[in-house]
């Protein structure tokens, strides 16, 4: 079958060098040759079940204020298109934000940055413990976007950045849990959704991760 799916990639148009660097991400996330040949027709939809590799955000326990790499950077590298909503338990919208859209590194650098605080406080009057504060704020930065970039690879000649558009929706939930929801901004080449489930220990656990071709 890896043959096969390399005769397919060539006959589309990839040269033999960048078909082999395919075959090896394919490898390396654990995805099926069958279903790597399913993603050349236009309408394929890649979901999480078919890599064998588990999606996780890694571990926190060794973040320190000096190697977080999160918020305060991340925040203006999102482009056009992107905001946060954050809805609390009741289903009430309590605050809504806009990235800037242009990375500026005085800002970013900038710890006393009102967006960041109004970020945190509401983050904070969301969840309940300081490890489900971290684990949420992790996955307002570009952590979780590495899974549009590294499974948008899988599909030949796709190219996706964590640096795009992407609405971001935060909901309160009445045991307690955050769950996150990420898509792709409508000036994207795919359409990608994923959903985590923040729970009040700090665990978490990613519910569902689609990526399809936009015509």
């Amino acid at each position: 079958m890896q043959e096969v799916y390399a005769g397919l990639l060539i006959a589309v148009g990839v040269d033999e060098y960048s078909a082999q660097i395919q075959l090896d991400h394919c490898s390396m996330l654990g995805v099926k040759f069958r279903d790597m040949a399913n993603l050349l027709s236009p309408d394929a939809v890649f979901s999480m079940e078919q890599s064998a590799v588990p999606l996780d955000l890694g571990s926190l326990l060794d973040l320190k204020e000096d190697n977080a790499y999160g918020l305060c950077i991340d925040f203006h590298r999102f482009e056009k298109g992107s905001h946060m909503q954050f809805i609390d338990a009741r289903g009430n919208e309590v605050f809504e934000i806009t990235p800037p859209g242009s990375y500026s590194e005085t800002m970013s650098s900038n710890k006393q940055n009102p967006d960041y605080i109004n970020i945190m406080n509401v983050a904070h009057n969301l969840t309940s413990t300081k490890a489900q504060f971290m684990r949420l704020m992790q996955c307002l930065t570009q952590t979780p976007l590495i899974f549009a970039r590294s499974y948008a690879s899988l599909f030949p000649g796709v190219i996706m950045s964590e640096h795009g558009g992407y609405p971001v929706t935060i909901k309160e939930q009445n045991d307690g849990s955050v769950l996150v929801g990420i898509r792709s901004g409508d000036r994207s080449n795919m359409d990608f959704k994923t959903e985590i489930k923040v729970n009040i220990d700090g665990s978490h656990e990613v519910l569902s991760c689609t990526l399809k071709r936009r015509s």
